[in-house]
């Protein structure tokens, strides 16, 4: 996963501090010294982290929708984001969603 996304989702989007940027830590995203990218095994444990952290009190569905959309608008406030955005209008839904497994690699 590239280092964008980690970035959007945990530095932009949840904020991460405290406990929870610590476990990250621990688990081996450090926002202050990212790497490029980080294997997808990570970003799972790191998402199933957060989810634990920030929304325990909710069922999986309402915890990853409430994740999801904190992850979105802190990838928009990336610069990969934000060209995304300027982009993603302009090529259309079918298109974007063509691209992904592209973007993944």
């Amino acid at each position: 996963m590239p280092a964008s996304v980690f970035e959007g989702f945990f530095v932009r989007g949840l904020q991460a501090e405290g406990r929870l940027a610590q476990e990250l830590e621990a688990l081996g995203y450090d926002s202050r010294k990212p790497e490029l990218d980080y294997p997808i095994s990570l970003w799972q444990q790191a998402v199933a982290l957060a989810r634990r952290e920030r929304y325990a009190e909710l069922g999986d569905e309402d915890a990853y929708r409430q994740l999801g959309r904190q992850g979105i608008f802190g990838f928009a406030q990336t610069l990969v984001g934000r060209v995304a955005a300027v982009a993603l209008p302009m090529i259309g839904p079918a298109q974007a969603l063509e691209r992904v497994p592209r973007y993944r690699r």
